[in-house]
């Protein structure tokens, strides 16, 4: 497991992963339920949040790509399976213990209003699980550093637009309620609406987030991202 312990020592070496993991969320638990939203607003915008984390710690695989490490591990006595996992691992446990986290806080500061706590950190750690998997495919696939970048950014302002973290899909035309179906946000506002009894797909979004996390493994892992 040593790829796992240096991939967690290195994330958290990071001031600005600190930040992002444990100074915003509390700010965020403090945005109080307004408009048609069916719990506190801040768990809302947390999905965003999740995503954009999850996008700070894949990078460190493009980095190492770029900076040829990859190409060493391949001929080191570790796959790059191995490797792959091991770091995917290490951060899916820095996001789950926020998740963690975040729910707690939450039913500490609002307690009902959070409708199934239970409920909720399930589809926290599913969608998590799902944002971790897009960077990595997305990293995968584009080859250029800053492409990479670039692109997982607009795509997640894109999906928190359409997927009902800045403002319910429900209240969306049409045409954007259709689109808004390929958003990972989508399924876990969603699951979301479930958890406060608004809403009956609770299965169903969770099936669908760990569905896209599958598919987003596989074309992540299926090409080696050595350059």
């Amino acid at each position: 497991m040593t790829v796992f312990l240096y991939t967690l020592k290195r994330s958290l070496r990071s001031r600005l992963n600190l930040v992002l993991i444990c100074l915003v969320p509390l700010g965020l638990l403090f945005i109080p339920r307004f408009g048609d939203y069916e719990m506190p607003f801040g768990f809302h915008l947390y999905s965003e949040l999740v995503f954009f984390i999850a996008f700070f710690l894949i990078r460190t695989v493009t980095e190492d790509r770029a900076a040829g490490i990859l190409a060493r591990i391949a001929a080191a006595p570790i796959t790059h399976l191995s490797y792959l996992g091991q770091t995917l691992l290490a951060n899916a446990c820095l996001l789950l213990a926020q998740n963690t986290l975040m729910v707690g806080g939450g039913v500490l500061l609002h307690g009902p209003a959070l409708g199934r706590p239970l409920l909720l950190l399930a589809a926290y750690w599913s969608f998590s699980l799902t944002a971790l998997s897009f960077c990595l495919a997305l990293c995968s696939l584009i080859r250029a550093r800053e492409a990479a970048y670039s692109s997982c950014s607009f795509l997640i302002v894109l999906f928190a637009a359409i997927g009902g973290a800045l403002w319910p899909s429900r209240t969306l035309p049409v045409f954007l309620k259709r689109l808004s179906l390929v958003s990972p946000m989508y399924w876990l506002h969603n699951a979301l609406r479930a958890v406060t009894g608004s809403g009956d797909q609770y299965v169903l979004s969770l099936t669908v987030m760990l569905l896209l996390t599958v598919v987003f493994l596989i074309a992540g892992s299926k090409r080696r991202m050595v350059s």
